[in-house]
């Protein structure tokens, strides 16, 4: 008889724990999401600074700074919800 390949479902890896250095889990880095979108918020502000510090704004670049704005606040209110330890109360 011909030899049999190994079962594929076997060949794969067990997942890594939250306690293994190289995990990777979202859950356990649940300030990431928050954290980029804040850095975005803060990113359209800063782009928009140099307008608004040399006097040339026009209504755009008000709203651009709204938006980044929103952004921030938006990021830390994800951080907020998403910090370890929060009870489902809280919700």
């Amino acid at each position: 008889m011909a030899d049999n390949p190994p079962d594929p479902r076997t060949l794969i890896e067990p997942a890594q724990t939250k306690d293994e250095p190289g995990s990777r889990s979202l859950t356990h880095r649940w300030w990431w999401q928050a954290a980029v979108i804040a850095v975005t918020g803060a990113a359209i502000i800063g782009f928009q600074w140099e307008v608004i510090s040399g006097g040339e704004p026009i209504a755009a670049t008000w709203v651009m700074v709204g938006i980044g704005a929103v952004a921030v606040v938006a990021g830390a209110v994800v951080a907020w919800r998403s910090r370890p330890g929060r009870s489902q109360q809280d919700a």
